[in-house]
């Protein structure tokens, strides 16, 4: 009877044939790739129903699994080229061994790490890397940018995530953060009068500052200008109701305080 032994990866459904030695077999030569810590589930092996030895081995750090049964389940933590031999010895018969194709485990994808870069509105993934890899930024559950390492406004107040898949292998790993404005950007307090403001608000500010900018409730810009002070008034007549963030910039600092418009 013609023997066959199929690997079956769990994750994908790719059914893998594998080589018989001494007999007639199919078998398929193309690299299976993988990702550090994913089973492998190994099924479909010879009928042992007769009695027998098996063991499965895992080449080449010679890793064996003995006993017959029904199918196995392996994984590799190390990242290399791997291939599994099946080795069935029936009572009173001879040994018979089937190989796998070779099965490549290939580096797991780096977890992103994300920093908001005020001055320049930039959200940065500092350890990203678009060789190699398939980058996807959300901000707030939104698909908004694809491969690149940052994205070009810092909202407040709204979750950004990055998720990273592997280019081969089909390796993931994501992170998300928050960037709350005032907490992420200086303690240094900024007075705002009246606050609630309808038509004008007063600025006071411990520091002189050379630039400022207003951002609404979602982060988008809605005004920015010279300063030269620490203190100024701004109008808000022409603004729409809600919450506004207000950042004064000197010297690569940056503060900041929210005010609320109520016409």
């Amino acid at each position: 009877m013609k023997k066959t032994f199929t690997t079956l990866f769990a994750f994908c459904g790719i059914l893998c044939g594998l080589q018989s030695f001494g007999q007639t077999a199919n078998m398929e030569t193309s690299a299976t790739d993988v990702c550090p810590g994913v089973n492998l589930t190994l099924t479909n092996l010879t009928d042992f129903s007769g009695g027998g030895i098996c063991s499965i081995t895992s080449m080449p750090d010679n890793t064996t699994i003995t006993g017959c049964q029904a199918s196995y389940t392996w994984s590799w933590n190390t990242p290399g080229s791997y291939t599994i031999a099946y080795t069935f010895t029936p009572t009173g018969g001879a040994t018979t061994v089937w190989t796998s194709p070779i099965i490549t485990v290939h580096n797991p994808a780096v977890t992103p790490v994300l920093v908001a870069d005020i001055p320049s509105n930039t959200v940065n993934c500092t350890n990203c890397v678009l060789s190699g890899n398939v980058i996807f930024w959300y901000i707030d559950g939104e698909l908004v940018a694809t491969d690149q390492t940052s994205y070009p406004e810092v909202q407040f107040g709204v979750p950004y995530t990055v998720h990273i898949t592997t280019s081969l292998g089909g390796c993931e790993a994501e992170s998300s953060a928050t960037f709350t404005g005032i907490e992420d950007i200086s303690a240094v307090p900024v007075r705002l009068f009246p606050n609630p403001a309808s038509q004008q608000i007063r600025i006071i500010s411990p520091e002189i500052s050379t630039w400022y900018e207003i951002r609404d409730a979602v982060g988008r810009i809605i005004e920015t200008g010279p300063t030269r002070t620490s203190e100024f008034t701004l109008d808000v007549s022409a603004f729409e109701n809600g919450v506004y963030t207000l950042n004064l910039k000197n010297d690569g600092k940056v503060q900041s305080s929210r005010f609320l418009v109520i016409h």
